[in-house]
């Protein structure tokens, strides 16, 4: 079952043992470095994965779709440095601030919304959802992002207008609930757990 789901790292444990993948997809000419209880996985040159053996030494992962914590990602980062950079652990599931709600002008059904993130970043995106609320807190898919089902999250144009993301509803990552991904207690540096 998958502990964490981001693009870029998806954590699954199986029987102790756990996997990291830090790309969705590589070539079947990999190859592997064992390190203690590490098995690094590489395609092209490049760490793709990291199989753990009895991961519970040295992480506290709980089960549930979650990212992976600072404490886990710096931990990574320091034991392989060589290998991997700040740039291997994007998050593409972010907290984002609606500021701004603007009609499509070619259509009726979608709305253009203005979206705060994290260090002043500000993307548009476009809906169908009608039911968003003007600066509330919720959880967006940004560029390069896989949801649950597989589809790939990338910017696009829609009816001309530039759209960088989606806005997230609980099905959209894998949970049987209804209605958007409500982060209104929480920070736009805040990572959601789910």
């Amino acid at each position: 079952m998958p502990v964490s789901i981001t693009t870029k790292h998806k954590f699954f444990d199986n029987q102790n043992n756990a996997l990291i993948l830090f790309k969705d997809t590589f070539d079947d000419s990999y190859s592997t470095i064992i390190q203690d209880d590490f098995i690094l996985i590489f395609s092209q040159n490049k760490l793709v994965g990291i199989n753990i053996l009895n991961y519970q030494k040295y992480f506290d992962l709980k089960e549930g779709y979650h990212v992976l914590s600072n404490d886990v990602k710096d931990w990574l980062l320091k034991k392989f440095n060589q290998y991997l950079s700040e740039e291997d652990f994007d998050y593409f599931y972010q907290i984002g601030k609606v500021i701004d709600i603007q009609q499509h002008n070619q259509s009726d059904k979608l709305k253009i919304l203005t979206v705060l993130f994290n260090k002043d970043i500000k993307r548009q995106i476009i809906t169908n959802v009608s039911s968003i609320n003007l600066n509330q807190n919720y959880l967006f898919a940004t560029n390069g992002t896989t949801t649950f089902n597989g589809q790939k999250i990338l910017d696009t144009q829609v009816m001309k207008v530039k759209s960088e993301g989606m806005i997230v509803s609980y099905k959209t990552i894998g949970i049987e609930k209804e209605g958007l991904v409500d982060c209104s207690n929480l920070s736009l540096q805040d990572t959601y757990f789910f």
